[in-house]
């Protein structure tokens, strides 16, 4: 019993002390409550009535005594998280509930009560440079209740669509208190599109009734999707009508520009125009001459009437379209279409230096001067042509294709033929001349050695005329060398027996 009482009453001290210490020094409460805990003896029995021993003792500055009356609660800081107080809800029977956040609150236990404090950006706003959008957010801080700089994350994501995006803040203390705040990100897209509307156009009417005029169509740029409509009529009166083309774009935004549609009154009796029937020509180079023939005219006042066009000195490949008008002394005129179209159908020409080579193999893949080939087109002009040759030509005949292919897809091909021949013989070294004695007078065999030999083709093989014995005198023997292709080459040695008998 006196230990409890010395207990409780180190407890009083300690809580006592721990609430005005813990708001300086966090470690205060845990060293000191460990401390107190120390006086429990393991070799005594607590009698009735008393706190049978101390479990759970947190580290974070709360702590919790279980007693068969509830024990007294934690101090729990500022009385927000003090423990759980041994059911510190009962806060009267459980002593005082050590102002363990007075009753209720002191249950709460382990903890820092007081959430970590964040400070995000400003909201911002601004204008789209794209479908997504490159944003300087800002950087948020964040702090613990000791004022320690805490890490903040955020779901920012990395470009930002048009609209209203929420980017959410949070910021987690040592005790996973977690506290967050947003920021707005707003991008907007005011800038309207840049819209071109057609040239004015003129039309004429022949009777001074309204016409349908072919108005072309307006163009119009912009970081978005943009929808181009006008509030052109379906038939044009005589006179100005000027017609505004309307841009706008995914977000709302739009712009106008205007065209001008003149319809002239023309009286029917304009000149009859004939123009020359349309043309298909051949290329004959980058611009070819066409002679497009004459057009004829005639009209109704008497006088006569010569047709004008707007063709070219020469004309380049592809269509143009010539445009012949016919004015009358009235000012009255009539305009007719003909087509020339140059069409480029003839292949490059390819111009081989060599079109066969022979060369001698220098070793099984030989490098060959394949010399000089050539290619040019009557649009194009100088081309450089590709081929198929390998780096390297093996022994025999190699067919090489070279390819021009001019802009407009024609092609011309060419074939090389390159021939590896090996005609070398291997170069054979005779052993060196030998001599033998004989000590009856009959012929000895003698040692007369190995002959050797080089070749690029391999292999090569050796061969010779020697006898099994040689007879008393100077034999010749011949060695012979061959290599893969049948090429070969011969090398003498001298033998030479004497007799000893």
């Amino acid at each position: 019993m006196r230990i409890i009482t010395v207990l409780f009453l180190s407890l009083f001290i300690f809580f006592s002390t721990a609430s005005s210490a813990y708001a300086d020094d966090e470690s205060f409460f845990s060293e000191t409550w460990n401390s107190v805990t120390s006086y429990f003896s393991d070799d005594e029995e607590p009698e009735h009535g008393e706190t049978s021993e101390t479990e759970d003792v947190e580290h974070d500055g709360q702590s919790e005594i279980d007693d068969d009356t509830g024990g007294t609660g934690g101090t729990g800081g500022t009385g927000g998280t003090g423990g759980t107080g041994g059911t510190g809800g009962t806060g009267g029977t459980g002593g005082t509930g050590g102002t363990g956040g007075t009753g209720g609150t002191g249950g709460t236990g382990g903890g820092a009560a007081t959430p970590p404090t964040i400070t995000v950006p400003a909201a911002i706003t601004i204008e789209a440079t794209g479908v997504q959008n490159s944003v300087v957010t800002g950087v948020a801080t964040g702090s613990d209740s000791a004022g320690n700089p805490l890490t903040v994350i955020s779901d920012a994501p990395a470009t930002f669509p048009v609209g209203v995006t929420t980017v959410t803040y949070s910021v987690t203390d040592v005790y996973s208190n977690i506290t967050t705040a947003t920021q707005i990100i707003t991008v907007v897209d005011t800038t309207p599109p840049v819209i071109t509307a057609p040239a004015a156009v003129q039309a004429v009417s022949n009777d001074n009734n309204p016409v349908a005029v072919l108005l072309g169509s307006a163009t119009a740029t912009d970081l978005f999707a943009v929808t181009i409509t006008n509030n052109a009529p379906v038939i044009f009166p005589v006179g100005n009508t000027t017609v505004t083309w309307t841009a706008t774009d995914a977000n709302g935004n739009s712009a106008t520009a205007t065209q001008l549609v003149t319809v002239s009154f023309v009286s029917i009796a304009v000149p009859t125009l004939t123009v020359p029937a349309d043309i298909m020509i051949e290329a004959t180079g980058l611009a070819t001459t066409v002679t497009i023939g004459t057009a004829t005219a005639t009209d109704n006042a008497g006088a006569a009437v010569v047709p004008t066009h707007n063709a070219p000195g020469t004309f380049p490949v592809g269509a143009t379209v010539i445009t012949w008008t016919a004015t009358d002394i009235n000012g009255k005129s009539t305009t007719a279409i003909q087509n020339v179209v140059v069409t480029d159908t003839t292949a490059p020409t390819l111009t081989i230096q060599q079109l066969a080579i022979t060369v001698e193999a220098t070793a099984a893949q030989s490098t060959v001067n394949l010399g000089t080939v050539t290619a040019t087109d009557l649009v194009d002009g100088a081309m450089t042509p590709t081929n198929n040759a390998p780096i390297t030509f093996p022994l025999g005949i190699t067919t090489v294709t070279y390819t021009a292919t001019d802009v407009a897809g024609n092609a011309a091909t060419a074939q090389q033929q390159v021939t590896v021949q090996d005609t070398t013989p291997p170069v054979v070294t005779a052993p060196a001349a030998v001599t033998g004695v004989s000590q009856d007078g009959y012929a000895v065999a003698v040692a007369i050695g190995t002959a050797t030999a080089t070749d690029a083709f391999n292999p090569v093989s050796i061969t010779n005329d020697a006898s099994a014995t040689f007879p008393i005198g100077n034999t010749t023997v011949t060695w012979t060398a061959t290599d893969a292709n049948n090429n070969s080459a011969t090398a003498i040695q001298l033998v030479t027996v004497t007799d000893n008998s």
